[in-house]
């Protein structure tokens, strides 16, 4: 029997006022862009890893549109990028191998499986193929099933709509929130051998 773990610890000591600088531009950019995906940002006392975004109170279920928690704790339907937190760390508490070799009258079995925990993540996944998506293209079925619909529906995706920029319509687009920031734990089976000698 076999097994390592690895406890890893990063944090920001002091910035320079050139990283402040990146981070004012990221956070304009942020809401520039309309980005889907966290920015990377950087401030003391925090991981480099830390993952940021805009506190989500969830879908509101009479106007399918999702709720924002500004920093005074108020609701709103406005996102605004300073309103980011830091929401996770993606890099893992602890990580890890374990691992086993047996053998038993010619037969032998050996396995070597891989870890890691208390970390988050932000699921590009769910904001791509649920909520930012075009539906002329093959979609996930909580496009169709898991959103809001009609008043009073409690859901976790938000409506189908479209809005107008610059003239043009164009679909609504999901950006980064709390909402898709979960918990990442992960146990893989690298490699199983079964053999006889």
């Amino acid at each position: 029997i076999f097994g390592t773990l690895v406890h890893n610890q990063n944090e920001i000591i002091r910035l320079s006022e050139s990283m402040k600088s990146y981070n004012d531009s990221m956070l304009e950019m942020a809401e520039k862009q309309g980005s889907s995906a966290p920015v990377l940002m950087y401030q003391d006392g925090m991981s480099m890893n830390t993952i940021w975004a805009v506190p989500s109170a969830g879908i509101d279920p009479q106007t399918g549109n999702e709720l924002y928690i500004k920093k005074d704790g108020t609701l709103t339907y406005t996102y605004d990028s300073t309103d980011m937190i830091a929401a996770g760390d993606s890099d893992p508490k602890y990580r890890g191998n374990f691992g086993f070799t047996a053998e038993y009258k010619g037969f032998g079995l050996s396995a070597t499986f891989s870890f890691l925990t208390d970390c988050q993540m932000y699921n590009y996944t769910l904001v791509d193929r649920v909520e930012n998506i075009d539906v002329n293209y093959n979609v996930d079925r909580r496009v169709l099933l898991g959103r809001w619909h009609n008043p009073g529906d409690v859901t976790s995706f938000k409506r189908l709509g479209m809005t107008y920029v610059d003239g043009k319509e164009v679909p609504v687009t999901t950006l980064a929130t709390t909402r898709f920031v979960q918990e990442r734990s992960e146990l893989s089976l690298g490699t199983v051998s079964l053999y006889y000698e």
